[in-house]
């Protein structure tokens, strides 16, 4: 009922009162406290929604009203996060973490006008198996996306890993015909890190220190990684005291839940991929450049507090893979915090300065 809807949601989000139109997301909600939002319903609901629905549906009315139809328990590939509107539609591949949740306030700044679908990794759920390439999944999002418009022309774009799929759909598309009239680009850049920086990587490491990342934002209090006693741990038990954690926080975290987005955020970070520049794709590239950069090797040891500034308009390498223009937006920003509500209003009316 909306009244138990109400009362999960003020626990979850620490708000005294939530009324049945006010908007979870707007309110502070975010994944994680989604996930846990999505996990008490089920709980006291004996149901299996999906928490495509609290990103399609985030009123308490409009949830119940959905919920209420029993169509909202299939895994969706693509969510319409705003349908509505008379321009042409955008598609966003989703970033590392596989979910949308970055891009719903996006679609909220960009009004009522413009239609905004996003993508999420197939494999969120357990009902689709995870990708085994970039290219895959690329084949697969230009397969839902043309469910809705078989046709084109298609305004694609990503956030970080996300700009990546999105060329590659881009490259794909144009190959078979397809007209992509428009690429945008949330700070990612094309080209490969040097081979000195990233040839000693650790595997093993790398994917004990996102165990790490993941733990401290699901925990109740800060650890460091030597706290944590995960040198020496096969992947398996690193991935169980993940589990643990999960459920332990404050969260609740369904652990099969956990699995599978851990699974898919190390998926993503890892697949090898190369941008292609034997073939130019005849698409203008849109892209929003955070203008603090933390160079290679301070950003990988977290040394937050050492960034350069830049202000130039360089435009990332991005030119090599176009034969069109590529228009470069610098946003006074971190590539961490590019889509945060305090610069959407300015990314939104760059988006939309070509039609006002």
């Amino acid at each position: 009922t909306e009244k138990q809807l109400a009362a999960i949601w003020q626990e979850v989000l620490g708000r005294e009162k939530i009324g049945i139109k006010d908007d979870f997301f707007e309110m502070g909600g975010h994944s994680l406290n989604a996930i846990k939002v999505i996990a008490r319903i089920n709980k006291t609901l004996d149901s299996e929604i999906n928490l495509n629905t609290l990103f399609e549906h985030s009123t308490i009315s409009e949830f119940v009203e959905k919920i209420s139809s029993r169509s909202s328990f299939n895994e969706n590939i693509l969510v319409p996060v705003q349908e509505k509107g008379n321009q042409k539609e955008i598609y966003l591949a989703p970033p590392v973490s596989g979910t949308i949740d970055c891009y719903i306030r996006l679609a909220k700044q960009l009004g009522e006008f413009q239609p905004l679908y996003a993508f999420q990794s197939p494999g969120l759920y357990g009902k689709l198996p995870i990708s085994k390439s970039i290219e895959k999944m690329a084949s697969i999002f230009i397969t839902e996306m043309q469910k809705i418009n078989p046709n084109g022309p298609y305004r694609l774009g990503g956030y970080s890993f996300g700009g990546t799929v999105a060329y590659e759909m881009a490259l794909q598309l144009q190959k078979k015909g397809f007209e992509v009239e428009e690429l945008i680009i949330f700070d990612k850049s094309p080209l490969k890190v040097k081979a000195h920086k990233v040839k000693n990587i650790d595997q093993d490491q790398t994917f004990r220190e996102l165990i790490y990342n993941t733990i401290n934002k699901v925990s109740d209090k800060e650890f460091h990684l030597s706290d944590l006693s995960l040198e020496g741990k096969s992947r398996k038990e690193l991935i169980d005291s993940l589990c643990k954690f999960a459920r332990d926080s404050k969260y609740k975290m369904n652990e099969a839940e956990i699995r599978r987005r851990f699974e898919i955020r190390f998926r993503n970070q890892n697949y090898k991929y190369k941008f292609k520049n034997e073939e130019k794709l005849n698409t203008t590239v849109v892209l929003f450049r955070a203008m603090y950069k933390a160079p290679f090797e301070l950003t990988n040891k977290r040394k937050k507090d050492k960034k350069s500034f830049t202000n130039d308009l360089d435009d990332y390498g991005w030119k090599r893979f176009t034969s069109k223009e590529v228009i470069v937006h610098p946003i006074p920003c971190n590539h961490s915090t590019i889509l945060d509500s305090n610069y959407l209003e300015q990314i939104s009316k760059l988006i939309l300065k070509k039609i006002c």
